[in-house]
């Protein structure tokens, strides 16, 4: 029986000598990929750091328990979770063998790539994996080479910090990427531009898509026809929507904005926004000052479910105005439910919208520029219907599942030395 190890720098809890818990999705993750790497693989290894009693009350989504006897899913804890860069380095005397025999223990490693440069667990998992003459696949989260910039106009970074990433970690996190393809088995990009960039006729490059929905959570025709006919009507106002956290990063005061700037062109348009987060109040007060406090609706955050793409499906389109490089799930969600994306021209959704043909970009970070998407969308429903049925193709072909199989088949060509892996054109 084969032993699959999998590290995340996510944070778990044990609970007691025989259970730990995680978030809850992700803990569906790991049971659906044990079930589907079959009866052939035994144990799988969760290698995680663990969190203190304060972090771990402050996770925001909700926890799962696994228990290790039962499931054949042992946790193996690394470091605490929120740990410094000084913490990490004089830990390394009991994590390396740590992560050493959990190797050891397993025939296929699956890390990812580390951003980190002071806490590189992923790294030093992937070094051992290869020492070892152990499988390896890594997973690179999101495209950072945008982050100095970004982080420097947008005022949260210092002009020495700009210069230190921009000059020093980023070549270092370049080189780092450089040799994770030149030597691990698999390397997995989520964004188009980071395959284009790193694959150069490799064979162990691909572009790897993860959503969370399933086929069930897609819009059915009859529901989707309804939403074509909506989009028909002339006096319906564009239902624009936010959902997630309401923290400065994502960017929500900038639609806001737009909304505000899009209105006063003459656009019928409203927005939902629907969270919690620090930024709460400081967003409801801009919505005041801007006027248009009557058209920007609060709703209260729905469990992931039913209820939750219920809300999506009344709704046009989603917004997306992150300041920094991210990969929301969101955006998956949203196509699942016949939402076309307006967004900044992040590095994701610069990929997504190669993808689909579901996604219209303004420049990061042209307030004006997004108004002006938002109030050519209002004024031309038919091109946004095309977007939203574009949207809705493109989920079906891309559900969470559908990429889970994916994997597995690419672990499972991996490890079957007498066959190749699929060239990167035919994957």
């Amino acid at each position: 029986m084969r032993t699959y190890l999998i590290t995340v720098p996510a944070p778990a809890r044990r609970l007691s000598p025989s259970t730990f818990a995680a978030e809850s999705a992700f803990v569906q993750h790991l049971r659906d990929l044990k079930r589907e790497l079959g009866p052939t693989w035994g144990e799988m290894i969760v290698a995680m750091p663990w969190a203190t009693d304060e972090d771990w009350a402050a996770q925001p989504g909700p926890m799962d328990i696994i228990d290790e006897q039962l499931e054949n899913i042992r946790y193996v804890p690394l470091y605490r979770h929120d740990v410094g860069k000084l913490g990490f380095q004089l830990g390394l005397p009991k994590l390396l063998p740590q992560i050493w025999r959990a190797v050891a223990q397993s025939d296929f490693v699956h890390s990812n790539f580390t951003p980190d440069l002071y806490r590189p667990a992923g790294a030093w998992m992937c070094l051992f994996a290869v020492l070892q003459g152990k499988k390896v696949l890594a997973v690179e989260d999101m495209d950072r080479r945008r982050d100095a910039e970004m982080n420097y106009k947008t005022g949260r970074w210092s002009r020495r910090t700009y210069l230190i990433c921009k000059y020093i970690y980023d070549p270092a996190r370049h080189l780092l990427q450089r040799l994770y393809v030149r030597y691990l088995d698999l390397m997995l990009f989520k964004e188009m531009a980071q395959v284009e960039d790193y694959d150069r006729g490799r064979n162990n490059v691909r572009l790897f898509l993860d959503p969370n929905f399933s086929a069930e959570d897609i819009v059915d025709d009859a529901r989707l026809a309804r939403k074509m006919s909506t989009l028909a009507d002339p006096s319906r106002p564009l239902r624009a929507l936010y959902f997630g956290r309401l923290v400065p990063y994502k960017g929500v005061d900038k639609m806001i904005e737009a909304v505000a700037i899009a209105r006063r062109a003459g656009a019928n348009i409203t927005l939902d926004i629907m969270g919690t987060g620090e930024q709460g109040p400081a967003l409801r007060e801009l919505a005041g000052r801007l006027g248009i406090a009557e058209h920007v609706a609060w709703l209260e955050p729905r469990p992931y479910g039913p209820a939750f793409f219920e809300v999506l499906r009344e709704r046009d389109v989603l917004l997306a105005c992150p300041l920094s490089a991210d990969t929301p799930r969101s955006a998956w969600d949203a196509f699942a439910s016949g939402m076309p994306i307006v967004a900044f021209d992040t590095p994701f959704y610069v990929s997504l919208g190669k993808i689909s043909k579901a996604v219209a970009v303004a420049p990061w970070p042209d307030v004006q520029a997004l108004a002006g998407k938002l109030e050519e969308l209002a004024k031309n429903k038919a091109q946004l219907a095309l977007m939203a049925r574009s949207a809705v193709d493109t989920a079906r072909k891309n559900t969470g599942t559908e990429w889970l199989k994916r994997r597995v088949e690419w672990v499972q060509l991996l490890m079957d030395q007498s066959k190749p892996l699929l060239s990167p054109a035919n994957a």
